[in-house]
């Protein structure tokens, strides 16, 4: 198992996950800032850009301990950690779970719990992506609002990040997040900002 890691700057660690999906580096402008005064790190996660695919029938804790083992092997326990969309929600996993010592965490569009509508309508994309179907044009309404949806450069991302990883990867993964944990008990007894 491989994760690639972009590694820039120097001083405490601040790792950026990407959404799901979404291309790895969907942060870099954010993380060439912070690298300014801190290590900052874009984690491709497994199955996208250079990362090795997790197993058939991985699960996120598979998920989870694969990106944990991939920071503590570079030395890096405390670390304060970003998240974008379903990177979000995994970024707030790592810091219930307790193995890193996680200082802070931020995430831009990610979420803790979903709802029973949220959970088929993964289940709903799952199943889509698996049957061949391209759902590029669905992507885009659901990534941009009506007034971002006409420009060039937001088609041109919503395209790129479909096209991120391979579509039954993405499938697996859409259905991890319909079965995803409920984060929010556990995320009240955090001690962290």
């Amino acid at each position: 198992m491989s994760i690639v890691l972009d590694v820039q700057g120097n001083g405490d660690p601040v790792v950026f996950f990407h959404g799901t999906p979404t291309t790895p580096n969907i942060l870099s402008d954010v993380a060439r800032a912070v690298a300014k005064s801190h290590t900052a790190v874009q984690v491709a996660f497994p199955g996208y850009g250079s990362s090795s695919e997790l197993a058939a029938g991985w699960t996120f804790s598979d998920l989870h301990d694969a990106l944990e083992q991939s920071l503590l092997a570079r030395g890096w326990e405390a670390v304060s950690l970003v998240g974008f969309s379903g990177g979000g929600y995994h970024a707030l996993a790592l810091a219930v779970r307790g193995n890193l010592k996680v200082q802070r965490v931020v995430t831009l569009g990610g979420f803790a719990s979903l709802t029973a509508a949220e959970r088929d309508g993964y289940r709903n994309i799952a199943a889509h992506v698996e049957t061949g179907v391209d759902w590029s044009a669905q992507a885009h309404a659901a990534f941009f609002s009506s007034g971002w949806q006409s420009y060039a450069s937001a088609l041109a991302l919503s395209r790129a990040c479909v096209a991120a990883t391979r579509p039954s990867y993405l499938a697996a993964e859409y259905r991890q997040l319909a079965a995803s944990e409920d984060l929010l008990p556990a995320i009240a007894r955090l001690e962290i900002p």
